[in-house]
């Protein structure tokens, strides 16, 4: 193993036990570890290692990895797949999974011959100042697992035993743990993207009007971080604008799709370009990006004063009004294809409202209303429900009963983003 770089060291970490013999503990470690360079060349191994390789420290260290075996057929997918994964580990700083390889190895029980070996791995990286790095691989034998899966009806004989099963289902179990520790990595960078361009905080000639509540919540499973997003902006002559999106797709794509769109709609909305006017220019803008296609939209511009909303939408659910008296009122009487949808760009249609004093506006994304195998209407009727039996309280309670309310139990399929807003 290489020696600690003293100079690099964290000060915050705790210092190693004095007299810990590192290279005694990396050889005593029950699975096969083996410290490669950046050409793959072996630095050292434990002696796990060196009992799968049925081979002596010598012969191992300081060859490359792939030339160790001269008798195996070494197939281009594992010198490919072992690269990678180490140029991945290095560039990250992160530990990387190397997926299932075919790599037999030499029998130790007939000369000459081959036995089928099927690996997996994680590589782990060893900083090593300005030098290349180091990386090392923890290398399980998953062939007893992999022929298990294969062999539908085996003969006992055939069959692994329960040791050597048990062996390969942890090792598998070690990598799925890695796999989602890198997914959630994944998540937590696609929501932190989309923290960031989303708007920090109403401003404040937007509160001095009406009353806002704004809220974003991020999927709960790793892969569904989305391209929700919302924009509230003072535009003038006492009247606000409000928006609501979504982009099709899930991870740091979408959120990336969702800053580009939300920036032109809000670029749009300071230059007072009227609702159908602006969803239509930005379906020209989504064009040029294929990752944008059937992305949707609503925006709404209210004048409290005059108690009157205009409004259009590209394929989005409609806005709600509560009314003081309970009535729900759906927004739906301007709708338009989602963007990027069609053959030529549409003129988009406009719907008006009247904004009575005291009612509410709620604009939101489908991760409220939608439930896996229910008919979306349903989801907005009861939506519909719970606004207008809580419509009492104030703007931000009334946002966290929602939220509380129509939230699955098993947690957030789907990023929810949502603005109310009460004159």
């Amino acid at each position: 193993m290489p020696p600690a770089d003293r100079a690099d060291a964290d000060p915050t970490r705790p210092s190693a036990p004095t007299g810990l013999d590192f290279q005694l503990v990396f050889r005593a470690v029950p699975t096969a570890c083996v410290v490669l360079d950046d050409q793959l060349v072996i630095q050292d191994c434990n002696d796990a290692y060196l009992r799968v390789a049925g081979q002596d420290r010598d012969q191992l260290v300081g060859r490359a990895l792939f030339d160790a075996f001269p008798e195996a057929r070494v197939p281009a997918s594992a010198v490919d797949g072992v690269r990678s994964v180490m140029q991945t580990a290095l560039a990250t700083g992160r530990p990387a999974i190397l997926g299932t390889q075919r790599y037999d190895i030499p029998s130790a029980r007939v000369a000459g011959e081959l036995d089928e070996r099927y690996w997996a791995g994680t590589a782990v990286p060893l900083p090593r100042g300005e030098d290349p790095g180091w990386v090392l691989f923890n290398v399980f034998d998953v062939t007893a697992l992999a022929r298990e899966m294969v062999r539908a009806g085996a003969s006992p004989s055939d069959a692994a035993s329960p040791e050597e099963a048990l062996h390969a289902a942890w090792a598998v179990m070690e990598q799925a743990h890695l796999f989602d520790e890198a997914v959630e990595a994944e998540r937590r960078l696609g929501v932190a993207v989309q923290s960031a361009m989303l708007p920090a905080a109403v401003p404040e000639a937007v509160l001095e009007r009406v009353a806002v509540a704004v809220r974003y919540r991020p999927a709960s499973a790793a892969l569904s971080v989305g391209g929700d997003w919302y924009d509230v902006t003072d535009i003038g002559d006492g009247r606000v604008a409000v928006a609501v999106g979504d982009v099709v797709g899930h991870g740091l794509v979408a959120a990336s799709v969702m800053g580009q769109l939300r920036s032109a709609l809000a670029a749009l909305t300071v230059a007072d370009v009227g609702p159908p006017q602006a969803l239509a220019a930005l379906d020209q803008i989504a064009r040029h990006n294929p990752n944008a296609t059937a992305s949707t939209a609503v925006k709404v511009v209210l004048d409290p004063h005059l108690g009157f909303a205009a409004y259009s939408s590209a394929g989005h659910l409609p806005p709600l009004m509560v009314h003081p008296d309970g009535t729900v009122e759906a927004l739906d009487a301007a709708l338009g294809p989602p963007l990027a949808v069609t053959t030529d760009i549409e003129r988009r249609p406009l719907g008006t409202a009247t904004l009575a004093p005291g009612s509410t506006l709620l604009l939101y994304t489908d991760g409220l209303v939608e439930r896996r195998g229910e008919d979306l209407d349903v989801g907005i009727a009861r939506l519909s429900r719970v606004l207008a039996e809580h419509r009492s309280l104030d703007v931000e309670e009334l946002a966290d009963r929602l939220l509380l309310e129509l939230t699955a139990e098993d947690g957030l399929r789907d990023d929810v983003a949502l603005v109310l807003l009460r004159p």
